[in-house]
């Protein structure tokens, strides 16, 4: 993963990790892993960032989804 650009989008968005979390079902702390690059997201979860995000999985994911 980027290392972060997803820090950067859910920023964009005002969000904090807990709330950008909240949005996906998933803990503020996973969201950090994400963010990180410590774990990668389920596919699911990589399409729910994308459309809440209006981003393509290789804008957020490249290394996973490239």
């Amino acid at each position: 993963m980027k290392r972060g650009e997803l820090k950067k989008i859910r920023n964009s968005f005002g969000l904090t990790q807990k709330e950008f979390g909240e949005i996906f079902g998933i803990s503020g702390e996973h969201v950090k892993s994400l963010e990180l690059g410590r774990v990668k997201p389920s596919v699911q979860l990589m399409f729910k960032i994308c459309n809440y995000t209006g981003r393509t999985p290789v804008q957020i994911f490249p290394d996973i989804a490239g």
